[in-house]
């Protein structure tokens, strides 16, 4: 099984006004996650959008623990499953 973990820096444009990070970018980090992992498993989108493939977003869930503030720090883990 194949599973990843990475760390993103938190950048002055992922602020929203409430000054905390907008909720938009938790989406764009998981995209990130997700490239991340399927070059590690050799699948990369570019590699396989030539074959006709690409990857789906399907369902997406996030369960805010904390708000996330400019100085935090922000880590990830994905994985595959089947």
């Amino acid at each position: 099984m194949a599973r990843i973990k990475y760390s993103l820096p938190i950048y002055p444009f992922h602020i929203a006004a409430m000054g905390h990070v907008n909720n938009i970018v938790y989406v764009q980090w998981m995209e990130i996650g997700r490239v991340r992992l399927l070059n590690a498993v050799d699948m990369s989108v570019e590699e396989i959008a030539k074959e006709g493939f690409g990857p789906a977003l399907v369902e997406t869930t996030i369960s805010y623990k904390r708000p996330l503030y400019l100085g935090d720090s922000v880590s990830g883990a994905i994985w595959i499953s089947q």
